[in-house]
Formats: structure tokens, C-alpha cells, sequence
């Protein structure tokens, strides 16, 4: 089982925990996908294999669900992408995730 984020973590991101599918991927299953993450003047970007594909639209999906205020949206190309647009606290706390 994955560990739920601190308290200070799930308000600071506006996430309502309990609406999350238990069994969506996290983060820790996509972590080995991962090629690049990077700020960008919109929010955070971040760059994961083409392998991540079907991993990664799971996980923005139960993303959407509990963390409503924060715009989820995925770029396919040869590497897929996921745009995470939030407030400045809220990616801070994101990037760190990542």
C-alpha cells in the first residue's frame, strides 16, 4: 500500500485524498519513466518515456478526481509530457513529489 501524503501536503495542494481509485498508479510507478522535470513559466513539466503512456493517463485521471483545482493535461509525442498547472505553493509542494 502507498503511503498517504502528510496533512500540511494534501491542503497545501488542495487535494481531496479519499476521491483518489486506490488502486490508480502514484508516482512511485511512474518514477522509472521519468526523463526530465522542469519549471516552465505555466507550471511544471514533466517528461517521461513513451512507455509511460497508458501508466501515466491512469494516473492523471485519479489526479483529476481528487486534486480538482490543479489542471492535469498530457502532450503525446515521442515522449509524453504532463502540464501540471497549480499556484505557486501547490508546485512547489508537486515538484518536490516529482
Amino acid at each position: 500500500m502507498r503511503p498517504i501524503p502528510s496533512e500540511d501536503i494534501l491542503i497545501t495542494i488542495g487535494c481531496e485524498i479519499e476521491s483518489r481509485p486506490a488502486s490508480a498508479p502514484g508516482i512511485d510507478e511512474l518514477a522509472p519513466f521519468i526523463l526530465s522535470v522542469d519549471r516552465t513559466e505555466e507550471g511544471i513539466a514533466v517528461r517521461f518515456d513513451g512507455d509511460a503512456r497508458e501508466t501515466l493517463a491512469a494516473f492523471v485521471e485519479a489526479e483529476r478526481q481528487c486534486c480538482g483545482s490543479i489542471d492535469w493535461s498530457i502532450a503525446d509525442g515521442p515522449d509524453v509530457v504532463l502540464h501540471i498547472r497549480a499556484g505557486e505553493a501547490a508546485l512547489a509542494v508537486i515538484g518536490d513529489l516529482f
